[in-house]
């Protein structure tokens, strides 16, 4: 749908007394570029960066020193992955627009042009760049971590999403990649010098160890529902062993990584606080995720997401009250 096709009323739409969807809303090009960076989703990566500097900080105190870098650093975080999901749209747009759910993009719909949003991309990643300096200093790890991973989410958006299970494990490593920011921010309140001993990274080894196949399955989710789109064009798990094989497999994965959670003593020590937002997170999660895999493919995965969210506030509250 063009801009012009947008703005003008169909013949059954003034008959049915209804406006298009795209009417209701105006097409305002501010709201077409707040959707293009997911606002709600990338909170994931905002959130990983939260629970891995609470975790480094487990029996420490939490002061301004740290909380003015981490608000810093958390800004920048979204700014970068909202980057990425930017220039994803921008290099996906033709395969969108064959697509029944995310032709309405802004850039698959036509609202906003690929060169618009190459533009939107960079003006996003400048400013994370900016935001990360500010945290943490111009020539900081923070800044070339910030970097790099603006760098792996335009090879991903490049050509590396066309990869059979390469795609998967990339967004399974930006997931989790914000555990090293947050290392790399540990001294940005005490002059630079590192805080991160043994202990905590061992902490952020077990969040990695959850976080990472958690997404990799979520993706795996969203592969099966694009299967048909992708045909021809991608190289996915669905295309390759099947859409209820593939989707039985990321379920599977899903209930192995929680039961690991439940049962491995690591976990419940790292989050235990008082009330127990771990607990009460997983008494929720865990029935979401069984119910998500009985659900057809998109609801299903949208459901998963929310489940996600849940354990990652349970997370943080654990680590706050320890």
């Amino acid at each position: 749908m063009s801009k012009a096709e947008c703005l003008m009323p169909s013949e059954n739409d003034d008959a049915l007394g209804l406006s298009p969807p795209c009417r209701t809303t105006g097409c305002a090009p501010l709201r077409d570029l707040f959707d293009m960076i997911r606002p709600a989703t990338i909170l994931q990566a905002v959130g990983a960066l939260v629970v891995g500097r609470l975790a480094i900080l487990t029996g420490g105190t939490v002061g301004s020193d740290v909380l003015r870098p981490l608000g810093w650093a958390a800004a920048s975080v979204y700014l970068s992955y909202g980057a990425g999901m930017a220039i994803n749209d921008a290099a996906d747009a033709q395969l969108d627009a064959l697509h029944e759910t995310k032709r309405d993009r802004p850039v698959a719909s036509g609202r906003i042009s690929v060169t618009a949003a190459g533009v939107y991309c960079a003006e996003l990643g400048a400013g994370s760049l900016v935001l990360a300096a500010r945290a943490t200093g111009m020539r900081s790890g923070f800044v070339t971590w910030t970097a790099s991973n603006l760098l792996l989410m335009l090879g991903y958006a490049s050509g590396l999403q066309r990869l059979l299970l390469v795609k998967n494990a990339l967004c399974g490593w930006l997931a989790v990649s914000p555990l090293i920011g947050a290392a790399l921010l540990a001294g940005a309140g005490s002059g630079g010098a590192s805080t991160v001993g043994t202990a905590s990274v061992g902490r952020l080894c077990w969040l990695a160890a959850a976080g990472f196949p958690l997404q990799v399955a979520r993706e795996v989710l969203k592969d099966a529902e694009d299967v048909e789109a992708d045909r021809g064009k991608k190289l996915t798990l669905p295309l390759a062993m099947g859409i209820e094989p593939s989707r039985r497999a990321a379920h599977g994965l899903v209930g192995v990584v929680l039961g690991w959670m439940v049962f491995t003593p690591h976990y419940w020590q790292m989050f235990s606080s008082t009330p127990p937002f771990y607990a009460a997170a997983m008494v929720i999660c865990i029935p979401m995720c069984v119910r998500a895999s009985w659900l057809p493919l998109r609801e299903g995965e949208q459901l998963l997401k929310r489940s996600i969210y849940v354990l990652l506030v349970g997370m943080i509250g654990g680590l706050v009250l320890k």
